[in-house]
């Protein structure tokens, strides 16, 4: 398994993972879960957009992703208008203190769900965000109509730290985390 930068040709499984693990009608769910996903030109466009976007790759294939902005990327993000589905969320993150990493999106294709993939493609970014010298990285999970606990889990497993919830123009409620390194 190799953790590398995606690539535009990475997208048709980028979106199939990100399908999978979508859930539009949030109520509850065991696992983790994405509540919004992209289309293909989405992803391509944010592969494109930041030097954060990562896969993980067995043999040729895409196992899972890791989408992730620095803050000059979010901007440029934000300001296109391209994330206004999370609105206040963005907001208040742009408000920290620069430079920071923000966490967007990580799936995981279902089979193998709980095998270390995430894992590996967290300890790939904290490495880089290092080796950058960002110290700051942030991740926004649902909170409300239903919490995301296997993404809180996870997040937690790596040290970040709840600062505040958030509640968007949608009236979804968003719990803002902190990884300081």
């Amino acid at each position: 398994m190799i953790i590398r930068k995606a690539r535009a040709g990475d997208c048709n499984e980028i979106l199939k993972i990100a399908e999978s693990l979508n859930v539009k009608d949030v109520k509850s769910n065991n696992g983790g879960f994405l509540v919004y996903v992209l289309d293909k030109k989405g992803y391509k466009d944010r592969i494109k957009d930041s030097d954060y976007f990562y896969v993980a790759e067995d043999e040729g294939n895409v196992k899972g992703f890791l989408m992730c902005y620095s803050s000059i990327a979010l901007e440029k993000i934000y300001s296109s208008s391209k994330i206004a589905h999370e609105d206040d969320l963005i907001k208040y993150v742009l408000t920290q203190k620069k430079p920071f990493l923000f966490g967007d999106q990580i799936g995981i294709k279902n089979e193998f769900s709980r095998t270390g993939i995430g894992r590996s493609l967290m300890e790939k970014i904290i490495l880089d965000m290092k080796n950058e010298n960002i110290f700051d990285f942030y991740a926004c999970i649902l909170h409300d109509p239903v919490k995301n606990n296997a993404s809180i889990s996870f997040t937690k497993s790596f040290g970040f730290g709840f600062l505040k919830e958030i509640k968007n123009k949608d009236g979804r409620v968003w719990g803002v985390y902190l990884l300081k390194l």
